[in-house]
């Protein structure tokens, strides 16, 4: 994207290019419009430097919300994976003790000694 063209002040008159004093105040009109510009080119370069630490700033702080949000996310699914796995455990436990039960059971009815 290009900016309209900005003509310099320079000066056509021919009369004005006969004295030296027309030279030297179009050279000083020059000289000064350049300057102008060339500070207001380092001005915007100036904003846009601003510009980019502020977006830097802005997705660096986006980045480590996102962060929090993923660690959050993490831990609350380990949290579940723990609990069913918890339940399963238990679920199993309650499955061994009742075959142990059963088999102890078993045992002492048909291998006791009877007197």
């Amino acid at each position: 994207m290009s900016s309209p063209a900005v003509p310099l002040l320079i000066n056509t008159d021919d009369a004005a290019h006969k004295n030296s004093s027309g030279k030297m105040t179009e050279y000083y009109t020059i000289k000064n419009e350049m300057a102008a510009r060339a500070a207001l080119i380092v001005r915007a370069c100036d904003e846009l430097l601003k510009l980019t630490n502020d977006l830097k700033e802005f997705l660096i702080l986006h980045d480590f919300n996102f962060l929090t949000h993923a660690i959050k996310s993490a831990e609350e699914e380990c949290d579940k994976k723990m609990k069913a796995q918890i339940q399963k455990h238990n679920a199993l436990r309650i499955d061994v003790t009742n075959l142990l039960t059963d088999m102890d059971k078993e045992i002492m009815e048909h291998f006791t000694f009877r007197h």
